[in-house]
């Protein structure tokens, strides 16, 4: 019985020695003393959350698409200015065709009046052409030809490169002159969302027209 005595006064000891504020609620008592509670977020509070992230996704998201596009649009420049210099290699060497069209980025048979030929050049290689008249990358597809008149490069912008797309975002057309040997550049918004109207837009100060 003394035993049992001192074992119940051991543990009231020990039982008086724990903060109530422990006890009761099973909080760390210094968290209290600071007003701070032991609890998860709540509602309110992941709604605003959830709110910053959505309006950092709607500034980041179209300023993400226009570098995007200012990519694409810079090989495609690139992959003009090869063309443009092949054709000008090809009038030089060959003139201008006396009737007819001369397409001169893809092989394939001719059909009517118009004849096919080939620039010979590396870009070519890297494009997927058609048994006619258009090569296309990812995002471009990319014709040219010369007549009596001229010659023409005619640059798609399109979903998968794909000309015949429905959704054509905007045109680049190059005409050189078989009088004057000149080219002129023009950008056409088609289709295309906003964006396709920045990128004409930029265009223009750097020489090239709009429609």
């Amino acid at each position: 019985m003394d035993t049992k005595n001192q074992i119940n006064r051991h543990s009231r000891k020990f039982l008086s020695g724990i903060p109530t504020a422990l006890k009761i609620q099973g909080g760390d008592p210094r968290l209290q003393a600071s007003g701070m509670t032991s609890h998860g977020f709540t509602l309110i509070e992941l709604l605003v959350v959830v709110l910053i992230i959505g309006i950092l996704a709607a500034i980041a998201l179209p300023q993400y698409q226009k570098a995007v596009e200012k990519s694409r649009l810079a090989e495609a420049l690139q992959n003009i200015s090869t063309i443009q210099q092949a054709v000008d290699l090809h009038v030089l060497v060959n003139g201008y065709p006396s009737n007819g069209r001369f397409f001169l980025l893809s092989g394939g048979i001719a059909e009517n009046n118009y004849k096919i030929g080939r620039l010979d050049i590396d870009l070519e290689k890297s494009l997927t052409c058609r048994d006619y008249q258009v090569c296309s990358s990812s995002s471009f597809s990319y014709s040219a030809y010369c007549q009596p008149t001229g010659c023409e490069i005619d640059v798609i912008r399109s979903k998968d490169g794909d000309s015949e797309n429905e959704r054509r975002d905007y045109g680049l057309w190059l005409n050189k002159s078989s009088t004057t040997g000149e080219w002129t550049k023009t950008c056409e918004v088609m289709q295309g969302p906003e964006y396709a109207e920045k990128i004409c837009e930029s265009l223009q100060e750097q020489g090239w027209e709009q429609l």
